[in-house]
């Protein structure tokens, strides 16, 4: 996808280093590594699911040599590329992460705003697959 775009010393695009939204089980993000951009790894380090403000939790250990669940996987770390001439470097989201919690308090009422109409929208698509009642006389 990225091919049509020319490479240029001040772009970089940051890829995930899960393959899906860092979630677990983890799976490793196959595009580290290739193409002909320069790429940075994005890690979330407070995850909403493991614990997020309740205790410590520490990922980077898993995001540079591979989860349990990586095992026998043929790339499984930031161990697995670093030498890979695309990898620039890496950034984490050290604090957030996607919970709207963690927003400034000026952009809360944005994210609850748009959850309201998103579930809105859901209740409607729902009632519009909801067959009409059959009146018999």
């Amino acid at each position: 996808m990225t091919d049509r775009i020319e490479p240029h010393p001040l772009l970089y695009f940051s890829i995930k280093h899960s393959a899906s939204d860092s979630v677990r089980p983890a799976v490793w993000n196959q595009q580290l590594g290739h193409g002909k951009h320069a790429q940075i790894v994005e890690v979330e380090l407070q995850r909403e699911y493991e614990g997020k403000k309740a205790y410590p939790n520490y990922v980077m250990a898993g995001v540079i040599s591979g989860f349990p669940e990586m095992e026998g996987a043929l790339k499984v770390g930031l161990k697995d590329i670093v030498d890979a001439p695309q990898i620039k470097g890496i950034w984490t989201w050290t604090r957030g992460g996607g919970s709207w919690l963690d927003l400034d308090p000026r952009r809360r009422r944005l994210v609850g705003i748009v959850r309201h109409h998103t579930h809105r929208e859901r209740e409607r698509e729902r009632e519009a697959e909801r067959p009409s009642p059959v009146f018999e006389s």
